[in-house]
C-alpha cells in the first residue's frame, strides 16, 4: 500500500496537522506518495520485490496501530487500531448535514465543529500527541469553521456541504467505506479521474464489481456484468 498523491496534497494543502499520525514518513515531515493510476517505470516509490516500505508512505500509527513508526517505515503495534465503524466524529458529521440540508433540530456549524473536535481529540488521545498537536488543530478547525461559514447554503460545489462532507472526507481516514458512500450520495469532494483511466471510463466507479467467479457460477443472478460499464451505473440512491 502507498498513500495516494491526491489524498495527501488534499491535506498538505490546508496543512493538516493529522498528517504525521495518518500517513508514514520517509523523513523529517517528508511523505512519498503515488497519484493514483500513473504509469511510469517505477510504479511507485519503494516498489521491488520485496518491497521497500521504508521508502514509501502508507496508514500511520491512528489508522493501523497503537504504538509509534520505525525507521524501517513499519508501525509498532500494527493491527492494534480498533475498526471505527460508528465514532462520535461521524455521528456530528451525520447531524451537522441533516441540519444543513433537511432543517433538523440544532445548528449545523455547531455540529461541524464538534464533529471536527471529536476527531482530533480521539487521535491526540490514541498517539498520545503533544500539547502543540492541540494547537495546531485549535488553529485548523477555526479556519475551517470560517470556510463553512463564508460558504452558501446549497448543494453545488464551493458550498457548505461541500466544506463539510470534504472535511468529513478527511476524517474518515481508514474508513473507506464511509467516505466512499458519502461521495456517492453527495458527489463531495469533487474528485479527479485516476490518471490514464481506459477511454471508456468516464467517471469514477460508483458501485463495487461483481468477482469474476460469481459472474462465472451464478451469472443468471448477477446484474450489470459487463466491466467497466456495470460499475459506472449509479446505485438506484445516488444523484445521477
Amino acid at each position: 500500500m502507498i498513500v495516494s498523491t491526491r489524498f495527501y496534497d488534499s491535506l498538505s494543502v490546508l496543512r493538516d496537522p493529522r498528517i504525521p499520525y495518518i500517513f508514514t514518513s520517509v523523513g523529517v515531515n517528508n511523505y512519498a506518495t503515488y497519484d493514483n493510476g500513473l504509469q511510469q517505470s517505477t510504479p511507485y516509490p519503494g516498489a521491488g520485490t520485496p518491497a521497500n516500505i521504508i521508502n514509501r508512505s502508507r496508514w500511520g500509527v491512528y489508522v493501523v496501530g497503537n504504538g509509534q513508526q520505525l525507521a524501517n517505515g513499519s508501525v509498532t503495534g500494527a493491527g492494534a487500531a480498533p475498526i471505527r465503524l460508528i465514532t462520535a466524529s461521524m455521528v456530528n458529521f451525520w447531524l451537522a448535514e441533516a441540519a444543513l440540508t433537511l432543517g433538523t433540530t440544532g445548528n449545523a456549524a455547531t455540529y461541524f465543529e464538534q464533529a471536527m473536535r471529536n476527531n482530533f481529540t480521539d487521535i491526540g488521545t490514541f498517539v498520545n500527541a503533544p500539547a502543540t498537536f492541540i494547537t495546531a488543530y485549535d488553529a485548523y478547525i477555526t479556519g475551517r469553521l470560517a470556510a463553512f461559514a463564508a460558504a452558501p447554503a446549497t448543494t453545488a460545489a464551493g458550498s457548505k456541504l461541500n466544506v463539510l462532507i470534504r472535511e468529513k472526507w478527511a476524517a474518515s481516514a481508514g474508513n473507506a467505506y464511509e467516505a466512499y458512500n458519502d461521495y456517492r450520495r453527495t458527489g463531495f469532494p469533487r474528485l479527479a479521474r485516476a490518471a490514464n483511466a481506459q477511454p471508456n471510463v468516464t467517471r469514477i466507479p460508483v458501485r463495487l464489481p461483481y468477482i469474476q467467479s460469481e459472474i462465472q457460477s451464478n451469472s443468471e443472478n448477477v446484474p450489470l456484468k459487463n466491466y467497466p460499464e456495470g460499475i459506472l451505473i449509479p446505485v438506484w440512491w445516488m444523484p445521477q
